[in-house]
């Protein structure tokens, strides 16, 4: 109140207030003021949507039964803005988890921001090779907390720390290549295999398997900073502007079993063209030192990163990826795409590498696919569903968020 009126200003001003998800629509009338002709009244118009949700889910297969999950969120509780979220997953071959987070938007008169993560969750996660074939299967149960905090530096940049403490166990076998072998296995594989042949053999295999279960399974415990800079006009359905973030990660500072740096870089950026078609371009640079296991290291594959492949396909301590997708409507909050997607994961090798012909890479080599989707805004948040085809196929991907 008070200063000269500027449109740009107000054209902002309804991007922050719907970018806020807390209202299906917005509209603004510009009014002569009432004891000066001169002045501006600007008078919004809001239309509140419904920020809680409620969902339940089930499945069943032959290979994991029944399996279902229920969760609750609120985007708004309160009508604080803070944001609630708890889900509960059960079934299958002993899968079950919960995940709770709570984020209080304005901590204090800066405007601190602060998030907290509960998780503990067992479930069947499998292995690949780089040819996309299932190296191992078996039960791994996560559990951890993470606290950030954030706070903006100016409109666009907002500065955030993170404090992780996770711990990720390997916690039974289901197929695949086993943590230990015994040299009879070998010999009665190959009868022609003598007994020192078999022996060697099996020390081999189980020392590679213990070292593999060393690097990728215990404590990770690390902070990290990240600065994010973002100039979108609609953080679900943007049509112009950008958004920049790079990160810092360092382990090992308040103990646990991993110790190193992890860098990470990624700038989007959204054209207009035509009357409501957008251009979205998307980069990436990753790079690791130390030593990092699979589950905090890069991985290359699935719906947020190079579709047409399986999730987390590719990994290693490098990581370069480049995604472009051109955006146009069907029908209201519903947006088709076209997308072509590029990028590599690797760098650092698995003990088990010797028992493969396919080896995980050591230098960079280009993975690319193209594909179309379909995009739609919920109550519950954007939904995704992409189809692409890659270099061993075709793949069908669906994601809860939208894409970037």
């Amino acid at each position: 109140p008070g200063q000269v009126f500027n449109a740009n200003l107000a054209r902002r001003s309804m991007q922050r207030i719907y970018n806020l998800g807390f209202f299906d629509d917005i509209n603004v009338r510009l009014l002569p003021g009432k004891k000066n002709p001169n002045d501006v009244t600007m008078e919004l118009t809001v239309t509140e949507k419904r920020t809680g949700t409620f969902g339940i889910g089930a499945g069943y297969s032959s290979e994991d039964g029944f399996v279902g999950n229920i969760s609750i969120a609120d985007t708004n509780f309160r009508g604080m803005g803070d944001t609630v979220r708890a889900s509960y997953e059960f079934g299958g071959n002993d899968t079950k988890g919960y995940n709770l987070s709570y984020t209080r938007p304005w901590l204090d008169k800066k405007e601190t921001s602060g998030t907290l993560r509960f998780y503990n969750r067992t479930y069947d996660y499998d292995e690949y090779n780089n040819q996309g074939s299932n190296v191992m299967e078996y039960k791994r149960h996560d559990k951890g907390y993470e606290l950030s905090l954030g706070r903006p530096i100016n409109e666009y940049t907002t500065n955030i720390v993170g404090v992780r403490l996770g711990d990720v166990n390997y916690d039974g076998y289901k197929s695949g290549l086993t943590l230990s072998r015994k040299p009879e296995q070998y010999i009665q594989a190959d009868p022609r295999t003598s007994q020192a042949q078999a022996e060697k053999a099996a020390n081999d295999y189980n020392s590679a398997m213990s070292a593999w279960q060393k690097q990728n399974f215990g404590r990770t415990h690390s902070l990290s900073f990240t600065q994010i800079h973002d100039t979108r006009d609609n953080i679900y359905f943007p049509t112009s502007g950008s958004r920049y973030s790079t990160t810092l990660e360092k382990a090992g500072i308040l103990g646990g079993d991993f110790s190193y740096w992890k860098y990470t870089g990624t700038a989007q950026k959204y054209y207009k063209v035509g009357r409501s078609q957008v251009v979205a371009v998307r980069g990436s640079i990753g790079y690791a030192k130390g030593d990092i296991p699979t589950a905090s290291g890069f991985q290359v594959g699935g719906q947020n990163s190079v579709r047409g492949y399986k999730d987390g396909q590719f990994s290693g301590k490098r990581m370069l990826m480049a995604n472009a997708e051109y955006r146009f409507p069907m029908a209201k909050k519903v947006q088709g795409a076209f997308f072509v997607d590029a990028g590599d994961a690797w760098g650092g090798h698995h003990p088990w590498d010797m028992y493969f012909d396919n080896k995980v890479e050591d230098k960079f080599k280009v993975h690319s696919s193209v594909g179309m989707g379909v995009q739609m805004e919920t109550p519950i948040g954007p939904l995704r569903l992409d189809y692409a085809w890659g270099q061993q196929g075709g793949k069908a991907h669906f994601n809860i968020g939208g894409s970037f």
